[in-house]
């Protein structure tokens, strides 16, 4: 049986909560900048839920 390294993942779910607000504000005060946040949600995401 292998045994797999678990990854420290705070960072990454930190970048996400920040992103993720900032993606909300910006939906709300620039709903065209929507997609200027969202690269960073979803790789903040990715990272924090270890799929890469």
């Amino acid at each position: 049986m292998t045994e797999v390294k678990k990854r420290k993942t705070g960072l990454y779910w930190g970048i996400c909560i920040v992103s993720g607000i900032a993606l909300l504000l910006l939906t709300i005060f620039r709903p065209e900048g929507f997609w200027l946040g969202l690269p960073t949600f979803v790789g903040g995401l990715a990272m924090a839920m270890d799929w890469v």
